[in-house]
């Protein structure tokens, strides 16, 4: 492992961004673009980072169906036994060493590539046919720049760029941008009818990406009956710095503790918002809140703070 490029990484969109190029993708963007942003950082988080009890009591039944025990090892919280779920990498990013370094702990039991929205769902698929519903999602891919950007994305990129998936076309690409693109509600939705896609009761969905909105995160929670959880500001690793005796150790066994926090935008964390526990850019989860019958009737929504401990 190269700890220069773990102190280095930022997991933020794969664009390349010279001079030239960037005035290109701009043009782009502001042509096809424009509705796949949000107006701010931030934007529907809760002021006030912390946990409610719908998100704990949750997380605890996904813990408990699932049969996953969990120790502490170096002050650290260790998870055994699960390895169950669905991994997703975007392709491109196989060899990217902040998301090998996840992968590489295989905390799901079927990994899948994907490159465009179409191959997104393809996943999805195969896997509630092989298993019979989807426990558990680890989704790993470069999600937004932000830098001249004002609000995160409604969907992931795609290996193309924009031909990802997304919440809907009203909030995502235009035209010549839709080219391989597909949404919740007009594909996703479509295959979760029929039964070709199925979550299970109780289920978790993970998005190591940079910059994607609590619109994304409500949405599919809304949609999969999962708790659902996403960096609103830059992700990275939450340990890039080796221990005191230079070995790699704490990073190795904290893979699954990853950070979320302010990059190049205006709306930086100020001392103030530090002193009010408020935190932009931060880790959001939105937990449902279901019915007798299994549908759900409310989204809890949560600011976790700079760290979220992954399953």
């Amino acid at each position: 492992m190269n700890l220069t490029k773990f102190r280095t990484i930022i997991l933020t969109a794969t664009i390349v961004t010279t001079p030239v190029q960037a005035s290109f993708i701009d043009g782009f963007i502001a042509k096809y673009m424009t509705k796949v942003f949000s107006d701010g950082h931030g934007e529907g988080l809760p002021l006030k980072v912390g946990k409610l009890p719908e998100g704990i009591d949750y997380r605890k039944e996904f813990i408990s169906k699932m049969g996953i025990e969990s120790y502490e090892k170096n002050g650290l919280t260790i998870y055994k036994g699960n390895n169950k779920g669905l991994g997703l990498v975007k392709k491109s990013n196989e060899n990217e060493p902040a998301f090998d370094l996840i992968l590489s702990k295989k905390n799901y039991n079927s990994l899948h590539s994907w490159k465009n929205g179409k191959k997104f769902i393809k996943a999805l698929k195969e896997y509630t046919k092989d298993h019979g519903c989807i426990p558990k999602i680890v989704s790993t891919s470069h999600g937004w720049r932000s830098e001249g950007r004002t609000g995160e994305g409604h969907g992931l990129s795609g290996k193309s760029g924009f031909n990802g998936i997304y919440v809907d076309y009203a909030h995502g690409p235009e035209k010549i941008a839709k080219n391989g693109s597909r949404t919740f509600r007009d594909h996703l939705d479509k295959e979760l009818r029929k039964g070709s896609v199925k979550f299970c009761g109780t289920c978790v969905a993970q998005f190591y990406a940079c910059n994607v909105s609590t619109y994304f995160a409500d949405s599919f929670s809304k949609m999969s009956g999962c708790q659902t959880v996403v960096a609103t500001g830059q992700n990275s690793p939450f340990f890039q710095k080796a221990d005191d005796d230079g070995s790699y150790r704490t990073i190795e066994l904290g893979s699954h503790y990853w950070k979320s926090a302010a990059g190049a935008w205006e709306e930086r964390q100020t001392q103030e918002m530090t002193l009010n526990n408020e935190r932009k850019a931060s880790w959001y989860r939105s937990t449902p809140v279901k019915n007798s019958h299994g549908e759900v009737i409310d989204i809890v929504k949560e600011n976790l703070g700079e760290l979220y401990i992954a399953l």
